[in-house]
């Protein structure tokens, strides 16, 4: 059946191994080809960290991550096949691509034509799939320029999992091919910032030198050490995506969201299309719905799930018994998404259904983390992405959510 068949990933570098294993624990099929035929075993690059009181960081080398990531995708069912490239596609419709591969064997090449449902290029900005889709390299290069390398970001790997929720939906039929498109509306502002800043901690750094030494208009060293807060990389945000919704009433809630700020906005509160922050002491109430025990305290990262959204159901402190989830049913019951309802420390305990896991914010670490106002009921959408995608008062709001992200 065409609905079977496999997403085909060209380049087994740290993004492509990611996103082969996002998408093979959404149960789709894949092939993910690497055109060398051994795996590179050494350092890619080499970084440094300033003196510091505290120990130094451990660090991996690219070649021994590669390896972790391929023996998590060979216990998913899928491995690397090497010495296999792309050569050619050819987009047959919106849902199919036909790709040829050489394989490149001791005996002879041998050319091969892959029917797959979705192909991905990962294969670099020098990879083949940019330039079969004609795509091109826009910039410049940087010959004579210094080049200092320290505490390196592989963006890519950042890119799967926007890419990757996606793309099982869509394979899955549960939303539009249409949503594939706001890969680029989310990652390019924040693809395009990293650039900028690494650019301008690149000319801050090697500042060119004045015309005499008496010149003082040298950067102090102090000031090319400095790193602002948004460089934690914590900030980065998809606020201004259309398939993001913010309900909430504020001045601080209604900013514009049309001028992208993808690396921090000026913010006092968490919003929709933020990282959705963690929050631990979650006392677990049984249900069949639940895993843990009676008593046994989790956490919001250990609940979340690459495979499907997560409602969080925060109610209103006074009436945790006027709760009514028949709107967020259809949701779940698609697989779109699983439900918790997040009870305040002093609110009576309830049960909502069998497929609605029931959470006590003992220490109030989640309200506190999300900006919870006791006096209303909230909705906080995660997407399988750890993103924030709606921040709604009402279930109507849950549903304009997800009917924006099908399409």
């Amino acid at each position: 059946m065409s609905s079977r068949l496999p997403v085909l990933i060209a380049g087994a570098g740290p993004a492509g191994l990611v996103l082969a294993i996002l998408l093979r624990k959404n149960d789709i099929p894949i092939r993910i080809i690497e055109r060398n035929r051994i795996h590179h075993g050494a350092a890619r690059g080499t970084g440094i960290t300033c003196d510091r009181v505290q120990p130094e960081l451990a660090s991996a080398s690219q070649a021994a991550h590669g390896k972790v990531l391929r023996d998590h995708l060979e216990k998913l069912g899928a491995h690397v096949e090497t010495g296999v490239e792309l050569i050619g596609l050819q987009q047959d419709d919106v849902n199919h691509v036909t790709a040829r591969i050489l394989k490149r064997c001791e005996d002879g090449d041998v050319e091969e034509i892959v029917p797959c449902r979705f192909l991905v290029g990962a294969d670099g900005a020098k990879g083949i799939t940019r330039k079969l889709l004609g795509v091109p390299f826009l910039g410049e290069t940087k010959e004579f320029d210094r080049i200092l390398t320290a505490n390196v970001n592989v963006s890519g790997v950042d890119a799967d999992a926007n890419l990757g929720w996606k793309l099982a939906l869509v394979y899955h039929n549960l939303a539009s091919p249409e949503l594939l498109k706001t890969y680029d509306v989310e990652r390019m502002p924040v693809v395009a910032e990293m650039l900028n800043l690494s650019n301008a901690l690149h000319a801050l750094t090697f500042n060119p030198p004045t015309a005499s030494a008496l010149d003082t208009a040298n950067t102090d060293v102090g000031s090319v050490m400095y790193r602002s807060k948004s460089l934690l990389q914590l900030g980065i945000n998809y606020r201004w995506s259309p398939v993001v919704i913010e309900d909430r009433a504020g001045d601080d809630a209604n900013a514009d969201t049309h001028t992208a700020n993808p690396y921090g906005q000026d913010s006092d509160f968490v919003r929709a299309g933020d990282r959705a922050p963690d929050a631990t002491e979650l006392v677990s109430i049984p249900s069949s719905a639940g895993t843990t025990k009676d008593g046994r305290t989790t956490t919001l990262f250990d609940i979340f799930d690459v495979r499907r959204h997560f409602i969080l159901v925060f109610p209103d402190r006074q009436n945790v018994d006027t709760i009514s989830l028949d709107g967020l049913a259809t949701h779940a019951n698609s697989g779109l998404a699983n439900i918790a309802v997040i009870l305040h420390a002093e609110s009576e305990r309830m049960l909502y259904g069998d497929r609605v896991r029931v959470l006590v914010d003992s220490a109030g670490h989640a309200r506190k983390g999300y900006g919870i106002d006791d006096r209303a009921f909230t909705y906080v959408v995660i997407r399988p992405d750890g993103v924030i995608g709606a921040f709604t008062l009402a279930a109507e709001g849950v549903s304009r959510y997800f009917t924006a992200i099908q399409g």
